[in-house]
């Protein structure tokens, strides 16, 4: 017989098989369509399916319904970015992962010639598999250290990361100006901070719509980092890094230390009836 768990907004499903007790994600927030997960896990579970939720989908499947939302809720260069990091990651797979619509500038032209005495990364191995379900840990910590060796990262920088991922829309809710919602490229916890990063083209550094992120996620981090002060975590900083300044000698304290931008307002917020600012 399985049972709810609820962790945070997310409920999850708990069941034993034999003496081993398993609990899976059913990857919603709804209380209704998690109980009818779990039916349809009950039910296959009766039928000697230990795992009857994935619908193991080949991945080429995926991809190519993803890209196709992603362009409908995306602008044309934040989507293509989002298709970048997944053809880096499993491969030319399907037709939705070929990069149509770069535009190549004068700027992004005069990058490529100073590049090509430099010395190239290493090309990573992308991930093998027929559908998510058969994706294994051990393939996914390949494929990061494998960015990590192919950019030259420092062995410090990594050392100081306890973990990281790459936000999807809803994670953080920043908005600004002109837009619905921005997503930073990365999402890192160190040590002792956690961090919002954009790595960014060098001559995009002072684009009006770059700034206009920077200045509502810093604001964004202000916020919540009165939270974890009042909780005891760790403090947030957002980090817009020109992208010919990352290499082998930096550590992410150093870029932080570099290029953490600060709120030009810092939020106000209320404290035994009285405001004052963060």
């Amino acid at each position: 017989m399985a049972s709810l768990k609820k962790r945070g907004t997310q409920w999850y499903a708990q069941y034993y098989l034999g003496r081993t007790q398993k609990r899976i994600s059913l990857q919603t927030t709804s209380y209704q369509i998690a109980k009818e997960k779990l039916r349809r896990l009950e039910s296959g579970l009766a039928q000697g399916d230990d795992n009857p939720l994935p619908s193991r989908t080949p991945i080429a499947e995926v991809l190519t319904a993803y890209v196709e939302h992603v362009r409908t809720i995306k602008t044309a260069k934040s989507a293509q970015t989002d298709i970048y990091y997944l053809r880096e990651a499993f491969g030319l797979v399907c037709e939705g992962l070929k990069i149509t619509s770069r535009i190549v500038t004068e700027a992004s032209r005069k990058r490529c010639l100073k590049a090509e005495g430099a010395k190239k990364p290493r090309p990573t191995k992308p991930i093998e598999a027929a559908c998510f379900e058969q994706i294994t840990t051990a393939q996914f910590s390949e494929f990061i250290a494998g960015k990590v060796r192919s950019r030259e990262l420092a062995p410090k920088t990594a050392n100081d990361v306890v973990k990281w991922f790459k936000p999807s829309r809803g994670d953080f809710r920043i908005y600004y100006s002109n837009d619905p919602e921005y997503v930073p490229d990365f999402a890192v916890e160190a040590k002792s901070a956690k961090y919002l990063c954009e790595p960014k083209a060098a001559d995009e550094m002072k684009d009006p719509v770059v700034l206009a992120k920077a200045e509502a996620s810093a604001t964004w981090c202000a916020y919540a980092s009165k939270h974890e002060e009042e909780i005891g975590g760790k403090p947030w900083s957002y980090l817009l890094i020109p992208h010919d300044k990352i290499s082998e000698n930096m550590t992410l304290k150093g870029l932080a230390a570099a290029y953490t931008v600060k709120p030009k307002v810092l939020p106000i917020v209320t404290v035994a009836g009285a405001a004052q600012r963060v």
